[in-house]
């Protein structure tokens, strides 16, 4: 097949990327997120390196949770609710390992295993905190007078009619599951 027209701005040619940074969110031109994970943990990984430093001088638990939850978290979570959903298990594991490692530095010789030392830094899985990330972002964006046309009408309002579930968002029909997995099919349901 032949190839597309160039695609230009201003009588300029644009030329063709495979990665490109937009607000600090990696994009490729698969649509797949190994850049941003991988990004993301490095920089994460990096910053640990204060943790480590803050325990050697006497930091207590809640303190060094507190660090932890302001200065490395919010690193593996920025813009969770665009790529959360296309995730995969793999790319999922690594974003955890994050999270276990500072639960292993905070705790130090206490630390028994994964689940029990979130339970005693109070902190939840980095997977639940971006499905509750996302699911307040959605409730945000049909909500805000900005972004409610972004998201699809209600049952109620493209049936014309009085139903139980009139308030529930309609699905788009979705023939891929790439697009099902996009932010806003993956929000709805």
């Amino acid at each position: 097949p032949p190839l597309p027209p160039p695609v230009t701005l201003e009588g300029k040619a644009l030329s063709t990327v495979v990665v490109a940074k937009v607000l600090g969110l990696f994009l490729q031109s698969n649509l797949k997120w190994d850049r941003q994970v991988c990004e993301s943990t490095k920089k994460a990984n990096k910053r640990m390196f204060m943790l480590r430093r803050l325990k050697t001088f006497g930091l207590s638990v809640p303190d060094l949770v507190t660090v932890y939850c302001s200065f490395i978290r919010p690193v593996v979570e920025y813009c969770a609710p665009v790529y959360h959903h296309s995730l995969t298990s793999k790319q999922t594991a690594a974003l955890e390992l994050v999270q276990r490692r500072a639960c292993r530095i905070i705790l130090g010789r206490h630390y028994t295993g994964y689940t029990s030392a979130l339970l005693q830094c109070g902190l939840e899985t980095l997977e639940t905190r971006r499905m509750n990330l996302c699911r307040r972002f959605a409730v945000s964006m049909q909500t805000s007078e900005r972004t409610a046309d972004l998201m699809p009408q209600t049952r109620g309002e493209s049936s014309g009619r009085k139903l139980r579930n009139s308030k529930t968002l309609t699905l788009p029909k979705t023939r891929t599951t790439r697009f099902s997995n996009s932010p806003v099919p993956s929000m709805i349901r």
